[in-house]
């Protein structure tokens, strides 16, 4: 039976109440708890900000953190777990400001850098992120993550041969990573080098024949290469292990479609669309290819049913104008063209391309140059 006044009665109670999400409560304990512990609190706000940190309550975690590091501030751990919690709260500067006094303490730490990298890129200070990185890779030659991170800096600097070079050093530590072959193969495409793209995707493949992203990324790359046949191959392997991922489906769509394989490309926008009636890509591509393909009342009753799911999307109202034209209904037509350009004037283009006669229409052509810029 504990006594009333030993504080270690408090300290459970208010971990108990932690874990089941009483916080206030909880705090109520772990106050009285420390009250009762006199001067000797060091160890027991360790502990608590722990346990709050352990439910994912930082802002509670710093709370008593905060304390601790006024009775020790340069105690290691405290300056660490406040950088780490500050990070989670979103709070970089505050992160940045504990780091760096870690590292005035202990410079060595390659961890710390890398941390303190994190931050940095997290602030879009990109420069600064990539000097964290190299500073824990100086420490730490073999620190897989600081050249993987540096290399995802890099990437977001739009600096992509930087970023290649980096994923290289990654790899001469990780020599069989297929997601730095991957990032690799999308830098490639970025910069459009497009073999040297596919040789990392191929690469990907071979390393794990069952890695869908290396299947996949070898055939988008096929697919700017014109190569719709080859496009169409790959990504069917990649569906085939992972069959749920509509970015897959809606990309074969595409090959299929400009392998003039209409039929089948409706069938993958028509997958995405049933699997998923809020994915806005699935239902313009379907709505369009039928559009072009002069199947306006079909296309005009699919383009109901995404207007259920997207009532403001002015693509789709601009596709609706065209259908309602098409189909002899002005009124209509007027009505969902004015809402469309009122909401993207720029859409006018997309009214020209699936119906360019429908401009000589003297109210469709008064109505785009009252919007125009």
């Amino acid at each position: 039976v504990w006594e009333e006044n030993n504080p270690e009665r408090y300290f459970l109670k208010g971990t108990a109440l932690c874990l089941t999400g009483k916080l206030k409560e909880s705090e109520v304990q772990f106050d009285r708890g420390l009250e009762l512990s006199g001067n000797e609190t060091f160890e027991a706000l360790i502990n608590i900000s722990i346990a709050f940190e352990n439910v994912r309550h930082f802002e509670q975690a710093v709370k008593y953190l905060i304390q601790a590091y006024h009775q020790q501030p340069e105690n290691l751990s405290v300056l660490y777990d406040l950088g780490y919690f500050y990070d989670r709260l979103h709070k970089f500067d505050e992160s940045l400001k504990y780091y760096q006094q870690y590292l005035d303490l202990d410079p060595y730490s390659d961890n710390v850098w890398y941390n303190l990298g994190i931050v940095y890129h997290k602030l879009e200070s990109f420069e600064n992120a990539v000097e964290a990185y190299d500073f824990s890779i100086a420490i730490n030659p073999d620190y897989a993550s600081s050249y993987f991170n540096k290399a995802s800096v890099w990437v977001n600097a739009g600096k992509y041969e930087k970023a290649i070079a980096s994923y290289r050093e990654f790899l001469e530590v990780e020599p069989e990573s297929t997601q730095a072959y991957c990032y690799m193969g999308d830098c490639y495409e970025q910069m459009n080098l497009l073999e040297d793209a596919l040789g990392a995707f191929r690469r990907v493949i071979e390393l794990d024949n069952s890695d869908p992203e290396g299947w996949f990324g070898a055939g988008m790359i096929y697919h700017r290469l014109g190569s719709q046949q080859e496009a169409i191959t790959y990504i069917l392997k990649a569906i085939e292990f992972d069959n749920k991922n509509l970015d897959y489906w809606i990309n074969l769509g595409y090959a299929n479609e400009d392998a003039g394989l209409t039929d089948q490309a409706i069938k993958c926008y028509s997958y995405v669309t049933r699997t998923d009636a809020k994915d806005l890509d699935g239902w313009g591509a379907l709505t369009g290819l039928l559009m072009k393909e002069g199947q306006y009342e079909i296309a005009l009753g699919f383009l109901r049913e995404a207007f259920v799911h997207h009532t403001e999307d002015a693509g789709i109202k601009m596709k609706m104008a065209v259908c309602h034209l098409k189909q002899g209904d002005k009124e209509l037509s007027v009505k969902f063209l004015n809402e469309a350009l009122e909401a993207n004037s720029d859409l006018d283009s997309e009214f020209s391309y699936f119906f360019p006669e429908g401009v000589r229409d003297l109210d469709i052509e008064h109505i785009i140059q009252h919007y125009k810029k």
